[in-house]
């Protein structure tokens, strides 16, 4: 496997950006400088309120969480803790308002419960399309209306410009009103997401805007398997032919993650978001 230089291509990354050839993905490394938790820290958080038994484990964010919901305290206490994490005032980070900034991102997609994305975007008036959970089904908020359910296929119909970006929040996110918390963590609600026929996981509308785009990976843990899954329909909904970039800028990795995540196609660079986002506007 040929080696992968220090740093990334930020001249072509950012003239990517600028021509609406790339898709971010935000994890929740790109939100820990805003007082979020990181998945680590979040199980962390878990193990001590449902009391997990064991010292094996406690890294595992989604089975710490189903053990909380199925065994000690049930879902209603998941969800209080979450909101009480992620619902917060918080500022967008530069890196969030580096990316907002470029007229040519259409699309971000992000699997964080936190609202720093569309806060950075919301002088463009972005579209929000959230998964709760229903198969089939998303929630749509345009700029200034209320939620609508949605079937997927239909969303087709109702996104047919893309003036306005779109925010697309894979495993849900927290509301203003606790009745519209949606949160995807769990094993049980993995497994269920992952398992939903082939064009259930994300509306045919975002699979195609993606189909021809480069991916950019802000933020990722490597040992996410549920985005390498993910990752990997992108890529199978494709032409086998086609290569496109794909880079994770990551705080660390392990010779077995980088090497999983580069059986995808994805190049790893392991960089500080800050000094990542700074060189980026430098050839932005």
């Amino acid at each position: 496997m040929p080696e992968i230089a220090q740093e990334p291509d930020y001249k072509t990354i950012a003239d990517l950006l600028k021509a609406g050839y790339v898709v971010p993905f935000f994890g929740a490394g790109a939100s820990i400088g805003c007082g979020f938790p990181s998945g680590t820290d979040l199980a962390q958080q878990l193990v001590k309120a449902g009391e997990f038994p064991d010292e094996d484990g406690q890294g595992n964010l989604a089975f710490v969480a189903s053990y909380l919901v199925q065994v000690s305290k049930g879902s209603a206490t998941l969800n209080y803790l979450l909101r009480t994490l992620f619902r917060r005032d918080a500022n967008p980070s530069e890196l969030h308002q580096c990316v907002a900034s470029i007229d040519g991102v259409k699309l971000v997609v992000t699997t964080n419960y936190d609202d720093l994305i569309e806060r950075a975007l919301e002088q463009r008036k972005p579209r929000l399309v959230v998964d709760r959970g229903t198969p089939g089904a998303v929630y749509l908020r345009e700029a200034g209306k209320p939620w609508v359910e949605v079937r997927a296929n239909v969303l087709t119909e109702m996104i047919q410009d893309w003036n306005q970006p779109v925010v697309f929040k894979m495993h849900g996110s927290h509301d203003a009103d606790e009745d519209n918390d949606a949160f995807l963590i769990t094993e049980e609600q993995y497994v269920d997401f992952l398992g939903r026929p082939e064009t259930g996981q994300i509306p045919p509308v975002l699979v195609k805007k993606m189909k021809k785009k480069a991916f950019l990976f802000l933020g990722y843990g490597l040992k996410d398997w549920n985005v390498r899954v993910m990752l990997r329909k992108l890529m199978l909904s494709r032409n086998p032919a086609d290569r496109y970039p794909c880079w994770a800028i990551v705080r660390s990795a392990s010779a077995a993650e980088k090497a999983l995540w580069r059986s995808q196609g994805v190049d790893i660079f392991e960089l500080d978001l800050n000094a990542f986002t700074e060189k980026l506007r430098e050839k932005l």
